[in-house]
């Protein structure tokens, strides 16, 4: 019984992890976004740094959703009644 426990336990976290980590992602590419929205802001060299993060956290957003999917059978709409919860 106490190792179905420990297993229940390292599973919540697993999910909690992804979801937090999902939640970080996401806020960035929405700051991200925001900033590269801004005409002139950057020097040509800043702004290229600015996207190729903005499309390195695209990445790293889709193979968390997809680990939560795998691991979790959660997708679309379920994430996101978490990831509100998470707030």
């Amino acid at each position: 019984m106490r190792r179905s426990e420990n297993n229940i336990e390292l599973i919540n976290k697993r999910k909690t992890k992804l979801l937090t980590d999902l939640k970080k992602v996401r806020d960035r590419l929405g700051e991200l976004n925001h900033d590269l929205r801004k005409p002139g802001s950057f020097s040509a060299r800043e702004y290229e740094k600015l996207l190729d993060e903005y499309n390195a956290l695209q990445i790293k957003s889709r193979n968390i959703e997809d680990s939560l999917y795998d691991e979790f059978r959660m997708y679309g709409r379920q994430i996101e009644n978490q990831l509100k919860a998470i707030t």
